[in-house]
């Protein structure tokens, strides 16, 4: 009897356990297709919502999980099977490529034909092995009638499509005259009643706003009306995600999320010049002394450096919040089967990534870019073979100063 009431004990104790596992395997099968179902209304919804909008769709693009590139603007039009796509980076180009919305662990957006501007970001090189980090599959977050929130596969980064009330030139205009008009690297002013500064970072595309020992950073991307942030900058009380411009008082402008007014002066550094302005013939102060011919590169960011280096021309790139031109590491051609490269050294290592940043300075009515790097003091040519490096070829030591003549 004893031996039967334990059973039965046992019994009765496993029978809600049988219950519950049948009850969830009845769920199981109960939800399964219906999952599915939504999924794929929640797909076709959205893409019903993407080929509805006549004039397409602002993607605010941010590659690399850490958005150190800052973000980029596309334009996107989309039909039942295909998008048709303009970028900030490439202008006056449309690309058309198929696309498709799949459920892949979550309702996916891919882009996944080739396409010269929407994978820009993902697709590596030879000078970019790993690519800038970007995704060309978004995971949708939420659909909304004029805002469209996603996440990269990849990175993770969240991005925003916004629903376009003009056309894709239109607005891009509007998104050049703004990068072209956010000439200067600093501002100083005030946000709502605080006395704040900004420092930007234009190559990069990132902020940084401060007030006393309050600080924040965030990437940021153009806009038709200024820069838009990838997070909020919170100074105290006062929260910042969109800053406008004033191209014609050369301001930092707005309203901050949580009401105040925003009214920062960009500042134009000593002896800024513009990008044409530095084109030209420079005396050069190096061991044996030479002169260096600047020459304007066509895509309007960049120079050809003639006579700084011994061992053939080198490239720089234009500074536009400090009006000056930056050098970095770059591979510099062949000679004798050994390939050369330019790479900041400090006598006992070099980098492979390092910048020397130019510092311009006028005086007297003559102009200099001294060339700066707190890290490595010095610019030597390395020849390298089969990935050794096999010595160096010419040293070019600090400072190093261009005159214009």
């Amino acid at each position: 009897m004893m031996k039967t009431n334990k059973f039965f004990a046992v019994l009765m104790l496993a029978v809600p356990a049988f219950l519950m596992q049948s009850c969830l395997k009845d769920q199981e099968d109960t939800f399964d297709q219906p999952s599915s179902i939504r999924m794929q209304t929640f797909l076709d919804n959205a893409q019903q919502t993407l080929v509805n909008a006549s004039n397409g769709w602002i993607l605010e693009y941010f590659p690399h999980k850490n958005q150190v590139y800052g973000g980029y603007v596309y334009t996107l039009r989309f039909t039942a099977d295909s998008v048709y796509t303009n970028c900030e980076l490439d202008p006056g180009y449309n690309y058309g490529s198929l696309y498709r919305m799949t459920n892949d662990d979550g309702p996916v957006l891919t882009f996944d034909t080739y396409n010269p501007a929407l994978h820009y970001f993902s697709t590596p090189s030879s000078e970019m092995y790993e690519s800038f980090g970007g995704d060309f599959e978004l995971v949708i977050d939420s659909v909304g009638a004029d805002v469209i929130k996603l996440h990269g596969k990849r990175s993770l980064t969240t991005m925003y499509m916004y629903k376009m009330t003009e056309d894709a030139n239109s607005y891009l205009d509007k998104v050049f005259a703004n990068i072209d008009g956010l000439l200067f690297a600093s501002a100083k002013g005030n946000v709502g009643n605080l006395t704040a500064e900004g420092n930007v970072d234009l190559d990069n595309r990132q902020i940084t706003l401060t007030s006393g020992e309050m600080e924040g950073s965030s990437a940021f991307v153009f806009t038709d009306k200024g820069i838009r942030l990838y997070k909020p900058i919170e100074l105290g009380d006062v929260i910042v995600t969109e800053i406008g411009l004033d191209t014609s008082d050369f301001k930092l402008v707005g309203t901050a999320k949580t009401g105040e007014a925003i009214d920062l002066q960009l500042v134009k550094p000593d002896a800024w010049k513009s990008f044409q302005e530095l084109v030209g013939t420079y005396a050069f102060n190096s061991e044996t002394p030479r002169d260096v011919e600047v020459v304007a590169n066509p895509d309007g960011a960049s120079y050809t450096l003639t006579g700084f280096s011994q061992d053939g021309p080198i490239q720089a790139t234009y500074n536009k919040g400090a009006g000056s031109m930056n050098i970095a590491a770059q591979f510099c051609g062949q000679y004798a089967g050994y390939d050369l490269y330019l790479c900041p050294c400090n006598g006992s290592t070099y980098s492979t990534s390092g910048v020397f940043k130019g510092v311009n300075s006028e005086k007297d009515g003559v102009f200099s870019i001294t060339f700066t790097n707190p890290d490595y003091p010095t610019f030597w040519i390395f020849a390298f073979k089969g990935g050794s490096n096999a010595g160096y070829l010419e040293k070019l030591s600090s400072p190093m100063i261009l005159t214009k003549k």
